[in-house]
C-alpha cells in the first residue's frame, strides 16, 4: 500500500494549485444580463412552464444541497482528504470521515473489479481502499475543478492507474461527489468513473494503454454569475435536452459550445463529442430517443459552473435492453451567460452493456 501512495506525492501541488484560484469579484456581475435572462425565463411561456415542470421532477429529499454550520468549510475538508489520501495518511482520512459513512464507487459488480461496490462506515472505506490497492497502482491524479453549493462538493479528476492484472495502463476522468455533515464529516461519497474504459482493460495485453477520449477542461470566466440564474439554465436545459427540445434555450447557448459524454462505446448513440448548437441538437435528439425517465435529484452552482444530478432510466434501440444510470450534467458558462460547455457523466459500462 506504501508504493502505491508513494506514485501520487508528485501531484498534491497540482491539485491544490487548482484549488486555491482566486474567487471571482460579485462586484463585477453584470446585473443587467442576469436581469434580462431572468425575464425572459419568466416571459417565454414554454421556458416558464418548462422549468416549473422540471423543479417538480426535482426531488424534495434529503439529497438537495443544504447550507453548513457557520464554521465548516465542505471545500477544505474535501481538499483535507485528498492531501491526506494522496500522501497516504490513512488515519487523517479515517479522522474526516463520519460514522455512518456511504461510499458509493459505481461501476460493474465483478469480482476482478471489487472497489466497484457501495461501501459503508468507516471500516467500509478500508475494504474500498483495500480493494483498490490490490488491484491497481494508482499513478496519476490531475483535479480539473471542484465546485461547492452548500454541504455538497464536485470535484473532477483526471486518474492514471497501472492494472496489476493484466499488466494494463488506464487513463480516466473520475468525477467526485462529497456530503459534509453538520460536524464537518464526510458521510456521503459517490465516484462515477469511465467504467468500461476500465473493463476493457482487463481484456488487454501488457502495456496497451486505455483512455477516456473525451475530457472535460475547466472553462475560465471572468463573468460572476447569479447562481440561482444558472441553476435554473442548467435544469432547464437538462430537461428539455431529455424532452428533445434544446431549440428553445438557443439565446442561452453559445455558438461553438462543446458536448461531451464521457464512453468510448460507439454504439451508444450520445456517447461521443459534439460541437456547436447544431450538433447539440443532435445529441438532445439522440438522447431523448434513449431515456425513458428523468429524475433530477438536485442542481449546484458555484462560480460560473453548475452541475445536475439525475438518475436516468433507458432504453437501449439497438437491443431493447432496459438500464438504469446515475447521471451527472456539468455545464459552464462563458462571459455572456450562455452555455459554453456542458460535459455528461455515467456508469459507463452499465449504460454501454445495453447496447452491445
Amino acid at each position: 500500500m506504501k508504493n502505491f501512495f508513494l506514485c501520487l506525492s508528485a501531484f498534491i501541488l497540482v491539485f491544490f494549485l487548482s484549488c486555491s484560484q482566486p474567487a471571482l469579484d460579485k462586484n463585477n456581475s453584470n446585473e443587467q444580463t442576469n436581469d434580462s435572462l431572468t425575464k425572459e425565463i419568466q416571459t417565454t411561456e414554454e421556458l416558464n412552464l418548462a422549468l416549473n415542470q422540471a423543479h417538480e421532477v426535482e426531488t424534495a429529499d434529503v439529497s438537495k444541497c443544504t447550507e453548513p454550520p457557520v464554521g465548516i468549510n465542505p471545500t477544505e475538508i474535501v481538499g483535507e482528504f485528498y492531501s491526506h489520501l494522496l500522501t497516504g495518511n490513512v488515519e487523517g482520512m479515517l479522522g474526516l470521515l463520519a460514522d455512518d459513512l456511504s461510499w458509493t464507487h459505481l461501476g460493474p459488480l465483478d469480482p476482478s473489479l471489487p472497489f466497484y461496490n457501495t461501501f459503508y462506515g468507516k471500516d467500509g472505506f478500508l475494504q474500498w481502499l483495500n480493494a483498490l490497492v490490490t488491484s491497481a497502482n494508482l499513478n496519476g491524479f490531475t483535479p480539473k475543478y471542484m465546485i461547492s453549493d452548500g454541504n455538497r462538493v464536485d470535484s473532477s479528476v483526471l486518474e492514471g492507474a497501472f492494472m496489476l492484472i493484466p499488466q494494463t495502463q488506464v487513463n480516466i476522468e473520475n468525477f467526485h461527489t462529497f456530503k459534509v455533515n453538520n460536524n464537518g464529516k464526510i458521510n456521503y461519497v459517490l465516484v462515477i468513473s469511465e467504467s468500461d474504459t476500465v473493463v476493457k482493460s482487463l481484456s488487454g495485453s501488457t502495456g496497451d494503454v486505455f483512455e477516456t477520449e473525451h475530457k472535460i477542461e475547466d472553462y475560465q470566466s471572468n463573468f460572476m454569475c447569479n447562481e440561482k440564474i444558472i441553476k435554473d439554465i442548467a435544469l432547464l436545459a437538462t430537461y428539455l435536452i431529455k424532452e428533445g427540445k434544446i431549440n428553445l434555450l438557443n439565446k442561452f447557448i453559445s455558438g461553438d459550445i462543446e458536448t461531451a459524454t464521457s464512453g468510448n462505446e460507439s454504439s451508444v448513440p450520445f456517447f461521443g463529442k459534439f460541437i456547436g448548437k447544431k450538433e447539440l441538437k443532435n445529441f438532445s435528439r439522440k438522447l431523448a430517443k434513449e431515456v425513458k425517465t428523468l429524475n433530477i435529484k438536485y442542481a449546484a452552482a458555484d462560480g460560473n459552473k453548475s452541475n445536475v444530478h439525475c438518475v436516468v432510466n433507458g432504453k437501449s434501440s439497438n437491443t431493447n435492453e432496459n438500464y438504469r444510470s446515475k447521471f451527472v450534467f456539468c455545464f459552464q458558462f462563458d462571459n455572456k451567460l450562455r452555455i459554453a460547455r456542458l460535459y455528461v457523466y455515467c456508469n459507463t459500462n452499465i449504460v454501454a452493456e445495453a447496447y452491445r
